[in-house]
């Protein structure tokens, strides 16, 4: 059985990402309902209504997963409290975090957003260990039964 495509799973992080569900992304991209829950690639006709749909996610990391997931720094984060300007160019973007600091490393920018697919993971590989923890506690509760 083929593994699932890792572009697919950056599509399922943007998603997140942009705290929309499925039903929203298929319904605005065009995208056939659960194409993304099978388990194999994705056609480049659905990476490209992928990326017309949402144009601020960066093409290459979205094949390669190298460089930031957004092209406009703007794109608002769930969960993030930060508003995010770019200015003209490079350098210029700035994070503006409540009205007293400004960071204006891009450097900065892509950490965050770094971290940001770090805590997506982590949130996803804990919901997994509860559901193995749980599986274990009902093997338990089995084998106990089984010695009675």
């Amino acid at each position: 059985m083929q593994k699932s495509s890792p572009i697919k799973k950056r599509i399922l992080q943007v998603i997140d990402l942009k705290n929309i569900t499925k039903y929203e992304f298929y319904k605005k991209s065009g995208i056939t309902r659960g194409i993304l829950d099978q388990n194999n690639g994705i056609s480049e006709e659905n990476i490209a209504r992928f990326l017309e749909c949402m144009p601020d996610v960066n093409a290459n990391w979205l094949l390669t997963g190298e460089g930031p997931t957004f092209t406009d720094l703007s794109t608002p984060i769930k969960g993030s409290k930060n508003i995010i300007q770019s200015g003209g160019g490079g350098n210029n973007a700035q994070i503006i975090q409540g009205k007293n600091k400004v960071i204006n490393r891009e450097s900065e920018i892509n950490e965050l957003q770094t971290m940001k697919q770090q805590d997506f993971f982590l949130e996803k590989e804990n919901e997994l260990l509860k559901r193995e923890i749980e599986l274990l506690k009902r093997e338990i509760e089995l084998l106990k039964r089984e010695k009675k």
